[in-house]
């Protein structure tokens, strides 16, 4: 499981739906790891974010989604995926440090 701002996010279906009656709450989707990065999906399994988490590139987030059976990452953040991650109550200038908190640990 991982939180981002308060967001649970399950390692796999099974686990979110674990989440369902637990008092901590109920996690808002899934993610899969990857070695630059974390696709987050949706509890339906819809992609809708991609976490950049390396020294390379860098700590930021970025909206994604689905076309023809590929994932596409877009520039930026939509403002459904910046509340969908609670980055809309935080400062841009804080997101990387958030993330780096979540990822590097």
């Amino acid at each position: 499981m991982i939180d981002i701002n308060g967001k649970k996010f399950a390692r796999n279906s099974a686990e979110l739906v674990s989440t369902l009656f637990q008092s901590s709450g109920t996690a808002c989707g899934t993610y899969k790891r990857g070695k630059n990065g974390t696709k987050l999906f949706r509890a339906n399994g819809e992609l809708f974010a991609y976490i950049v988490h390396n020294p390379k590139q860098g700590y930021f987030a970025v909206s994604a989604g689905m076309r023809e059976g590929r994932a596409f990452y877009m520039h930026g953040m939509t403002a459904e995926a910046d509340r969908l991650l609670g980055f809309d109550v935080v400062p841009y200038s804080r997101q990387s440090d958030v993330i780096r908190a979540v990822f590097n640990h």
